[in-house]
């Protein structure tokens, strides 16, 4: 196999070895049309992978049972925009992916569909792993384009690894955890006619009525910091959500507008709970 190094945003490159790279000219059961390559990484290489997000992996968590000092294989996809880069042929790919003046050699220009590692099994070798959102036949721009938000948004969320609920067809309900400590319920309503939708981060301590006051001026302090969503508190019960929606997402924009919204609540969570005005 052939070893060579893919670019990344920052710091040093990534070392792999490309065991194949090929193109598919139409869509099928399990794989979409456009490059696709297979290459085998060491097992610190992968860590600074998961480390960096590299491949566009944000959120995905390490496959259980994965083996260090094992060598990871990683299942890839070429992002749209530098297809017009990419030969037509297998040879000319794999020598495209090589050079590091191709926007092939990028490991941003590339999607990871599949996280594979070879592990012993009483039966003899077996391959464990995980398929990540990006693995999707129809492709998340596509599911957006139909109108199916709600399998968009489940995949991404199986694909971190929560444990969700489905109500009434088109609310998602999940426990977000910034620590053992700090848990809350999150909320997603979804519009499937608009593609649209807005997650709540429901606080689990209402705010005593005393304390209502201070915690208000705090939130709309927040609100002003933050800009993208919103802090409001029930004036009759004292919870507190914090509201950020959006429309028409990609996975890209899915998870920017998740993690905002947890990172929200993670922030002024103590905050909330623990009123000092």
């Amino acid at each position: 196999m052939a070893t060579t190094a893919l670019q990344t945003i920052t710091g040093p490159p990534v070392e792999i070895a490309i065991e194949s790279v090929t193109r598919a000219t139409r869509d099928g059961i399990g794989y979409r049309a456009g490059v696709h390559a297979r290459v085998h990484i060491s097992w610190p290489s992968w860590q600074r992978v998961m480390e960096l997000g590299a491949f566009h992996l944000d959120g995905v968590d390490q496959p259980a049972g994965f083996e260090p000092d094992q060598d990871v294989t990683l299942t890839l996809q070429l992002r749209a925009p530098f297809m017009s880069a990419a030969p037509d042929q297998g040879d000319a790919l794999s020598a495209a992916l090589a050079d590091p003046h191709s926007p092939l050699s990028h490991t941003e220009s590339w999607r990871c569909t599949e996280v594979l590692q070879s592990v012993d099994a009483p039966e003899g070798h077996a391959e464990l792993g995980v398929r990540t959102p990006w693995a999707s036949p129809i492709g998340p721009e596509n599911l957006v384009a139909t109108g199916d938000i709600v399998t968009l948004v489940t995949g991404y969320l199986t694909g971190l690894g929560h444990d969700y609920e489905i109500h009434d067809s088109d609310l998602i309900r999940f426990t977000a955890r910034a620590d053992p400590e700090r848990a809350w319920l999150v909320l997603i309503t979804l519009d499937r006619t608009t593609s649209a939708g807005t997650i709540f981060s429901v606080h689990p301590h209402h705010v005593p009525v005393a304390a209502r006051p201070g915690i208000a001026l705090l939130l709309l302090e927040a609100n002003h910091q933050l800009g993208a969503g919103s802090f409001e508190i029930d004036e009759n019960d004292g919870e507190v959500r914090y509201r950020l929606a959006f429309a028409r997402p990609t996975l890209a924009t899915l998870k920017d507008r998740l993690d905002l919204n947890l990172t929200a609540m993670a922030t002024y969570y103590d905050a909330i709970r623990s009123p000092s005005r």
